[in-house]
């Protein structure tokens, strides 16, 4: 019990932010000096030790990681960004491309399968992002994709969009490009 009082009522002779040097030939080290020169145990006694804390070297590495991880973001953004317009355009124009062939076609019930596919893929990979679901392109384009594939489960395959129906769809899409050209 004596030496636990001892030792917490014990003062320290140096400074808080001291740095007390041994002399070399106590342990052979390596020190690192603020000329950015390292030495063994020799020393010059020009060299001032670098002296760095636990605490700045965690605030600079946090941040290191923030400016980091903000300078990524946007790239990451615009990135999906793309991926969207890409993504669009090619579903814009699969519809176009399956509206347009004739009821006789060979390659009609390929065509349909192929649309419905990309029309699953594509809504199932926006619908809950909620920075598309507010744009004029996605909501357009979402209406012509459950247009059309409501048409071709009710209907079938070989079934041709009555002529109205087609041109409203075929309007919705020229909205939905028109937007995604302006970024909308």
């Amino acid at each position: 019990m004596l030496q636990s009082s001892v030792c917490s009522s014990f003062i320290s002779p140096f400074p808080k932010n001291s740095v007390l040097q041994l002399p070399a030939s106590v342990s052979p080290s390596i020190s690192i000096t603020a000329s950015g020169s390292s030495s063994s145990s020799s020393s010059t006694g020009n060299d001032v030790p670098l002296v760095v804390s636990r605490r700045s070297l965690t605030s600079l590495s946090g941040a290191a990681g923030i400016i980091y991880l903000l300078a990524s973001t946007p790239r990451a953004l615009a990135d999906i960004e793309d991926e969207y317009k890409e993504d669009t355009q090619s579903v814009i124009v699969l519809v176009r491309n399956t509206l347009g062939l004739e009821k006789t076609d060979p390659s009609r019930g390929e065509a349909v399968k192929a649309l419905r596919q990309s029309s699953n893929k594509w809504v199932a990979k926006y619908r809950r992002e909620k920075r598309f679901a507010g744009k004029p392109s996605y909501s357009n384009m979402y209406s012509v994709l459950n247009a059309v594939s409501g048409h071709y489960i009710s209907y079938g395959d070989g079934a041709p969009l009555p002529p109205k129906r087609r041109n409203q769809i075929l309007d919705e899409v020229d909205i939905a490009e028109r937007a995604l050209a302006r970024g909308r």
